[in-house]
């Protein structure tokens, strides 16, 4: 079961160690003990329960933290025209 909880809408995210900046990034916490992510997960639709993609995963620590960009700012971003 991958279900976990997306506890909040970040505006700003910084990871040091790239020198890299994510706006309006996901942030994914699990429910239990298992990690909503491992190694390898990167580039993974984030499915709401209502089944309504709502993010791309882009890392995380593997254990207790995941990160994922807005759907809507991947799609606007690459240039997505429905």
């Amino acid at each position: 079961d991958t279900r976990r909880t997306v506890y909040l809408l970040l505006y700003l995210i910084l990871i040091l160690f790239c020198d890299l900046n994510f706006t309006q990034a996901l942030v994914i916490r699990p429910d239990g003990n298992l990690p909503f992510s491992q190694k390898g997960d990167s580039g993974s639709l984030i499915i709401s329960e209502n089944g309504y993609v709502v993010g791309l995963l882009f890392g995380g620590n593997g254990s207790t933290i995941s990160f994922a960009n807005s759907i809507q700012n991947v799609i606007h971003n690459i240039g997505i025209r429905f």
